[in-house]
């Protein structure tokens, strides 16, 4: 009874988290987007009307660290990142789910520090009222949440995926 609660507990966690990625995912989508547009717009000012709209501030600071930050844990989940796997392969596959718990472990442990020290830096920056520099000064604790946001839900994909490797519930691809 106690390996079927920590199975459902196991998958309640996958589902919740799913979620999570699935709308940071929706949000990184509609940031690509609408740097697509931006920039686009700003191609059509400078050359059509002379007079180039600003919106490197924006690109640079907002929509490109979503677009990173907020693709890390739905990537993993999907097993793409990239990995060269010169000897991985030739392990058999409880020696390859070990290492990649350990792999998994290791990087839960990173990732949680970015996650803290992200939150820390975007605390700092929204206890001082720091701005951003450039055309517009917008809050830029805004732009640091994305930081400890995205890099906290990556933490949580690799403790479920050790915890998965641990338990021997998952091979690897």
């Amino acid at each position: 009874s106690g390996n079927v609660e920590g199975s459902d507990r196991s998958g309640m966690a996958e589902r919740a988290l799913l979620g999570a990625e699935a709308a940071l995912g929706a949000l990184a989508r509609a940031a690509m987007a609408l740097m697509l547009v931006l920039i686009l717009v700003q191609v059509f000012t400078r050359y059509i009307l002379n007079d180039a709209l600003p919106v490197v501030g924006i690109t640079e600071v907002y929509l490109m660290p979503i677009i990173v930050f907020f693709s890390l844990s739905r990537v993993e989940a999907m097993n793409g990142h990239i990995r060269v796997d010169l000897l991985y392969g030739r392990l058999a596959p409880h020696a390859q789910r070990r290492l990649d718990a350990a792999i998994m472990l290791a990087g839960a442990a990173f990732w949680g520090l970015v996650t803290w020290y992200g939150t820390d830096e975007m605390k700092t920056a929204y206890a001082r009222g720091y701005l951003t520099s450039g055309e517009f000064a917008w809050p830029l604790w805004m732009a640091l949440l994305v930081v400890p946001v995205g890099a906290g839900v990556f933490t949580l994909r690799l403790l479920l995926g050790f915890a998965q490797r641990v338990a021997g519930g998952q091979e690897p691809d």
